[in-house]
């Protein structure tokens, strides 16, 4: 099931490229389906919008903090508020933290 959403977030994400969106709005989009991708519960997971920082000519920082509305399951199945912190660069998430674990 992993796979076949890694494959799907793709193409989106391709899609999104190809209909000239936004650097920024690629980025964006990466970021949220990592988080969700990275979560023990995907389907329940809540990515908001969040702004993207521009460090660089084509590197993006987005930044989730509590109380931002990033909300996961728990083992116990409770949603949780969280942070996550995700960097993108020349295309490519380069780093991603969600809470307190190091993802990439």
């Amino acid at each position: 099931m992993k796979v076949f959403q890694i494959v799907m977030s793709s193409i989106a994400i391709a899609i999104l490229t190809a209909c000239g969106s936004s650097p920024e709005a690629v980025a964006i989009t990466q970021c949220q389906e990592a988080i969700r991708l990275a979560a023990k519960n995907p389907s329940s997971t809540e990515v908001p919008y969040t702004r993207a920082q521009k460090e660089g000519d084509s590197s993006y920082r987005m930044i989730w903090k509590h109380g931002d509305g990033l909300r996961m399951q728990n083992g116990f199945g409770a949603m949780i508020d969280t942070t996550a912190i995700c960097v993108v660069r020349e295309g490519k998430i380069y780093a991603l933290d969600v809470g307190d674990k190091q993802i990439i």
